[in-house]
């Protein structure tokens, strides 16, 4: 009985070393600091739209670099323009107009039902 103690410990105190060898998955270190993820980079709404579709109404969205990050300048139909930013799921935030739309494919979808395309 003693025998097959010493040999189950022997057995254990070998196969410790081995377990120690094999590779251990990590988790992902965290994020430093509260900050959140960054945006999503807004090249892929840039350029010429047309209000409702008609070609005799473009608008334009534009990407600027700013210290904080790639920001959109929009330019409506009338020429009116507005800063904003390209959100996640292809949310737009247009702050000077106070507007939220949404790209969907070739178009971007206002809260109103109106929509620029492209």
């Amino acid at each position: 009985m003693f025998r097959n103690w010493i040999l189950a410990a022997v057995v254990l105190a070998g196969s410790a070393g081995i377990l120690d060898a094999q590779p251990f998955p990590r988790p992902l270190p965290a994020q430093p600091g509260p900050f959140p993820p960054p945006a999503p980079a807004p090249a892929r709404v840039d350029g010429p739209w047309y209000f409702r579709g008609d070609p005799r109404q473009p608008c334009f969205i534009e990407t600027i670099d700013t210290p904080r990050g790639p920001m959109l300048v929009f330019t409506n139909e009338k020429g009116s323009q507005a800063y904003g930013r390209l959100g996640w799921g292809g949310r737009v935030i247009v702050y000077d107009w106070d507007l939220v739309g949404y790209v969907r494919g070739n178009y971007l979808i206002w809260p109103n039902g109106d929509f620029w395309s492209r």
